[in-house]
């Protein structure tokens, strides 16, 4: 069997490791926020991991709401301007946190999710994560269940797939997103990033203001 799948029970969560036999190619995903902690590509018969992760569990349950590295957002992503939204002419405010006078980066980055399913065959590894929200958030009182779909396939290929499923009488409001931090070895200016996108979002002036300063930092000015 080419690819493979094994489960780390040793720390407070599992970590699971999908692996590609043949090249070397892995990715670890915690259960822990459902995150992509590592994704280990051959490079010149060298193994070049691209994510920069945690050094375990408990630093990322520890650490995960200081950066976000690698975390799962939803059901909103970014800034929301002082925890406020309207729904169905109502208004919310959520609670879980806040940077600032914002709210941040959804309700589910520290959730701890189950494995649903595992397979390992000769053209991929797959596991399925999968968990409820429960409206925990008085903020957000729509309770809806996510499942994440991690795949390792030939080619170095490593895909997700998030799913979500509700049982409200009416339609919710939910944005999705991802908050990756690349660890690709050199310097910023010589990389570049393509999306396939078909439309823009437009930030206000505290957001451009919150991503102009994580920049800086990242570049360590």
């Amino acid at each position: 069997m080419r690819f493979s799948v094994s489960i780390n029970k040793q720390q407070a969560h599992p970590i699971i490791h999908l692996k590609d036999k043949q090249t070397g190619c892995t990715a670890t995903v915690y259960t822990f926020g459902g995150l992509l902690n590592a994704f280990s590509i051959p490079v010149y018969n060298n193994a070049v991991n691209c994510i920069s992760g945690y050094q375990s569990v408990a630093e990322a349950r520890k650490t995960i709401a200081d950066s976000f590295a690698s975390a799962k957002l939803s059901p909103f992503v970014c800034r929301m301007r002082e925890g406020l939204f309207r729904w169905n002419n109502k208004q919310y405010k959520v609670h879980k946190h806040y940077l600032g006078s914002h709210a941040i980066h959804g309700l589910v980055y520290d959730m701890v999710y189950d494995m649903l399913f595992q397979e390992a065959t000769n053209d991929s590894a797959t596991v399925i994560l999968a968990k409820k929200y429960a409206a925990t958030d008085q903020g957000y009182p729509f309770p809806y269940r996510i499942e994440l779909k991690w795949t390792l396939e030939k080619n170095n290929r490593l895909s997700i797939t998030t799913t979500i499923r509700h049982e409200n009488e009416e339609a919710i409001p939910y944005a999705d997103g991802w908050h990756p931090y690349f660890n690709l070895g050199g310097k910023i200016d010589d990389c570049t990033l393509q999306f396939n996108a078909t439309e823009q979002l437009v930030f206000d002036e505290a957001s451009v203001y919150f991503f102009q300063r994580k920049l800086l930092r990242c570049l360590g000015l």
